[in-house]
């Protein structure tokens, strides 16, 4: 296994002590956002650590090969994530 750097720890504890809703806006407000650094590309990897770990379902926003489009603002209903609109 490999060994997290300090910044994936960071946002995987961030995560771990956020409750549903505050996940889900956090989601919301990255498919706004247009820029790409590395320490988005962390922070999206983190955040999808910790749906994945909540057992949401996805696929609403997600591809064949499992990466997923950040172009939706999306709610949870239940543990499955949906669309409510477009944001682009």
């Amino acid at each position: 296994m490999s060994t997290l750097n300090p910044l994936q720890v960071q946002f995987l504890e961030k995560f771990q002590s956020s409750s549903d809703h505050q996940v889900i806006g956090e989601l919301n407000s990255e498919a706004r956002c247009k820029g790409w650094t590395s320490a988005r590309a962390t922070y999206l990897w983190a955040l999808k650590e910790e749906i994945i770990k909540r057992g949401w379902d996805f696929s609403a926003i997600s591809n064949m090969d499992n990466t997923w489009c950040l172009r939706y603002e999306v709610k949870l209903t239940g543990t499955k994530i949906e669309i409510v609109g477009d944001l682009h």
